[in-house]
């Protein structure tokens, strides 16, 4: 008969043990299967013992923990850990000696279901010396479901293991012992164990240990390189709750974390409003901002980061209100007064605009972003000489400031300074090749000179990078128009009016 098929009737003779009043007459059939049949007879024999239970089936497994078949063996040995009879203890410590792994990890698995105290001590040596990683690990896990404190001791000297998955297995049986004095290695675990799973896991094992002593190495455990760890960091410190770890939480950005531990904390939740206004979650932030100043109504920064958010909802007379807060509360924060330029310029109101950049600019003079912005309000007073001059100033501060070089064009455009204008338009081109505005402007400032074949280049190029402009594909056709090239000016017409320009 094959083996498949003896295991089959095994079962389906246990099923029969279990459900007629003949069941000792199987029991014994399966005995005399783990005496007499083949290996794989008696491997299932044992197997089926173990799940049947029973005194009756003790000495027989015992027995075959000294089978010439180390399949036999395992399932010995694993079916003595079902039973968890005493009396399986020390032939059992004795199989943690057996020459094959697969053995003598079976053997220290049982041992750890039947959790005697008398096996602490050869588990400890198995976890600690055994050849074999899986055994090592087995042993520990045997060792951490004994749940005897006297496991500690080999359980930290396995933290020390060459094999990671051993030391992984030892952080996280420390944890569910939470014995006090495994911090200290849980700790160094971590911190510093190359491996971030055993890294990972030495965390949750210090939460699981919890206590005062845990909370500085979870604090460290947040700058750890692995997002996986810094995650796991922030959510041991959270179940621990102690104050201390609030700061390092909004350190590390773990905002609804540290509010957690402290929802009286306005850091914490100004901190979240940014992280909400970075996420394009505008009314949250401000919602988030609210409830920092009403736990804190003196933070000038608080209020300008609410009227930012205000800003990019369209709630522009509510954002000027937040930034004057903001400046009554410091008159020197120069970022406050530059906000509110912002605003004012989208109101339409230049002049309120350019004394708001002015007192910015007294501020931080080398505010190059001020100094364009202000360029940009004279502009829209047509004060085009000045507004020139300011984004001098901007692009002396800030070379590379590709905004400044193309509202530099506009405004030498409308002056009618047309090859100057050109020249500024390609200074921000080179700066950023795929700015869209200054190619367009390029463009008109081309076709303005009659600089008709140029101009359909500038336009074929904004087409490449965006076939869907509608205003591109218009410019392109006045240019081709003006070149007497008409019948391809009205195709580009049409294209342009289909897509909107």
């Amino acid at each position: 008969m094959e083996g498949g098929k003896i295991g089959k009737l095994i079962l389906a003779l246990l099923f029969l043990a279990a459900s007629t009043p003949a069941g000792a007459t199987v029991v014994d059939d399966l005995i005399l299967d783990l005496k007499y049949g083949q290996a794989d007879v008696r491997a299932g024999a044992a197997r089926a013992l173990g799940e049947a239970g029973g005194a009756g089936a003790v000495d027989p497994l015992i027995s075959a923990l000294e089978d010439e078949a180390s399949e036999v063996r395992c399932e010995a040995a694993a079916a003595l850990g079902e039973v968890r009879d005493a009396r399986a203890v020390g032939p059992l410590i004795a199989a943690l000696k057996d020459p094959d792994p697969g053995v003598r990890r079976e053997a220290a698995r049982a041992l750890g279901e039947i959790g005697d105290p008398q096996a602490i001590e050869p588990l400890a040596h198995l976890a600690l010396k055994d050849p074999d990683g899986g055994v090592r690990g087995k042993a520990v896990e045997a060792l951490a479901e004994a749940g005897d404190p006297a496991a500690v001791t080999p359980l930290i000297g396995a933290i020390k293991d060459e094999n990671s998955s051993v030391r992984m297995r030892a952080a996280r049986a420390l944890g569910e012992i939470g014995d006090p004095q495994a911090i200290e290695p849980l700790a160094y675990l971590a911190l510093k164990d190359p491996d971030g799973g055993v890294r990972g896991e030495a965390v949750e094992a210090l939460a699981e240990a919890g206590g005062p002593a845990a909370v500085t190495p979870l604090i460290a455990a947040l700058r750890d390189a692995d997002p996986g760890v810094s995650e796991k960091a922030s959510e041991a410190l959270v179940i621990i709750g102690d104050p201390r770890a609030v700061a390092p939480l909004i350190e590390a950005r773990r905002y609804d974390e540290a509010i957690s531990i402290d929802p009286a904390s306005p850091l914490a939740w100004g901190g979240k409003g940014l992280s909400l206004y970075d996420g394009g979650r505008l009314s949250e932030a401000v919602v988030a901002y609210d409830t920092a100043l009403s736990l804190d109504p003196q933070d000038p920064y608080v209020w300008n980061n609410k009227g930012v958010a205000l800003r990019d909802l369209g709630r522009l007379s509510e954002a000027v209100e937040a930034y004057d807060v903001a400046i009554s509360l410091d008159p020197q924060y120069s970022h406050a007064w530059y906000n509110k330029g912002i605003a004012l310029d989208e109101m339409g109101e230049d002049e309120k605009a350019i004394e708001a950049y002015d007192m910015a600019i007294s501020l931080d003079p080398e505010d190059a972003n001020a100094w364009n912005n202000k360029g940009v309000a004279l502009f829209g007073q047509g004060q085009l000489s000045e507004a020139i001059k300011a984004y001098d100033v901007a692009i002396v501060l800030d070379p590379g400031y590709a905004q400044a070089w193309n509202n530099k064009g506009v405004a030498l455009y409308d002056q009618g300074r047309l090859s100057e204008a050109v020249e500024a338009y390609d200074m921000a081109l080179s700066l950023d090749p795929a700015y869209h505005h200054a190619w367009m402007n390029k463009g008109l400032a081309l076709r303005s000179l009659g600089r008709y074949e140029e101009a359909v280049l500038i336009y074929d190029e904004v087409i490449r990078q965006r076939p869907e402009d509608g205003d591109a594909w218009v410019g392109r056709g006045a240019a081709l128009q003006a070149l007497g090239r008409g019948e391809e000016a009205e195709a580009a017409f049409s294209r342009g009016r289909e897509l909107g320009g």
